[in-house]
């Protein structure tokens, strides 16, 4: 028997997700599905507008806070993130009003290391800025002075949290360019001290004696401006700063500063505090390499990503608990409204 309009459930995209798995949500007959049609991220007051009546808000980094809460209304039962990370959403707003939170770890974290090693290499080569002088006509005669870079073989690097990415990073580092590794978390990470020799050391320790230091830790109001100038000046001159994680945790004014007095050799960027906003002053120097928040932008993570949300929406509508549900702490009131 066919679902009748009255015991759908109505699911609200906050932002354009073309992706082949969105065609079996929308051929499920359980759901009616609402879409923010621009390829931009809508407004504070387009999402209120948009999320009203929502019985799941699927979320690609739009803050998501009390006021769209309440827009969307009592019947609200799930967020579905469409990342891993899920700074952007007011978990403990959502756990007191019972709201699941779901999101798509793991699945990105290959694409992110791989970016992350990337950055890594083109910096320390100075490969951006040898493409740009190429291409402005600049490149007159070989120079032995030209464009000199930093060898990466046999140095260290340290790793700032050693989740999966940072996990990655440091095998591919240690294993592909002889590089020793160093690691500051919360956590000890006995398999990655296995497979690398990997030492868990203090951020000042880490800061002090790495060649390259890689951020892949979580933004929460601990390690919000986990990186100032003060850190950046423990680092060797010749040192590299990565960040593919999230804007928030490096002061950003802080790293232009430590850029621009050549504090350290240079760094690759692909989140920024003040997202999109790119601080002009960085767009300005030559030892810095920004993206736009692409690190995780393949297409099969993107196609893994969307399969994962569909399990995670998949999971809600058979009235099961969601296979990644962020705030377990409501997992026993879920079980008692299915």
């Amino acid at each position: 028997m066919a679902t009748t309009l009255k015991n759908k459930k109505t699911v609200v995209f906050l932002h354009s997700l073309p992706d082949p798995w969105l065609k079996k949500l929308r051929a499920d007959d359980r759901v009616v599905i609402r879409c923010n049609k621009s390829k931009k991220p809508a407004s504070d007051e387009s999402v209120q507008k948009l999320v009203k009546g929502a019985d799941v808000i699927v979320s690609a980094l739009n803050p998501i806070g009390a006021k769209i809460m309440d827009a969307a209304g009592e019947q609200l039962k799930l967020i579905a993130n469409f990342s891993a990370g899920f700074d952007h959403i007011d978990i403990k707003e959502a756990t007191a009003r019972g709201i699941a939170v779901t999101n798509t770890p793991e699945v990105s974290s290959t694409a992110v290391a791989e970016f992350a090693i990337s950055l890594i290499l083109s910096v320390a080569k100075r490969i951006a800025e040898a493409d740009q002088f190429a291409r402005d006509g600049r490149y007159k005669f070989w120079d032995p002075r030209l464009m000199l870079g930093l060898p990466l073989a046999g140095k260290t690097l340290g790793i700032i949290g050693s989740g999966n990415i940072g996990a990655s990073v440091a095998r591919s580092c240690y294993h592909g360019l002889g590089m020793k590794i160093l690691y500051y978390d919360i956590r000890k990470n006995d398999d990655l001290e296995r497979s690398t020799h990997a030492y868990q050391v203090s951020l000042t320790n880490l800061l002090k004696n790495s060649d390259v230091v890689s951020l892949h830790c979580p933004l929460t109001p601990s390690t919000y401006h986990l990186i100032t100038i003060n850190h950046l000046k423990l680092m060797k001159k010749t040192a590299i700063f990565i960040n593919t994680a999230r804007g928030k945790m490096v002061k950003e004014s802080d790293l232009v500063k430590a850029l621009k007095k050549k504090i350290i050799f240079g760094a690759g960027i692909d989140v920024f505090e003040f997202e999109p906003k790119i601080s002009a002053q960085l767009k300005q120097l030559d030892n810095v390499i920004i993206t736009p928040h692409c690190a995780s932008a393949t297409e099969e993570t993107r196609i893994k990503m969307g399969e994962t949300l569909y399990t995670n929406i998949k999971a809600f509508l058979a009235k099961k608990i969601p296979p990644n549900l962020v705030n377990v702490e409501i997992k026993n009131i879920i079980e008692e409204e299915l």
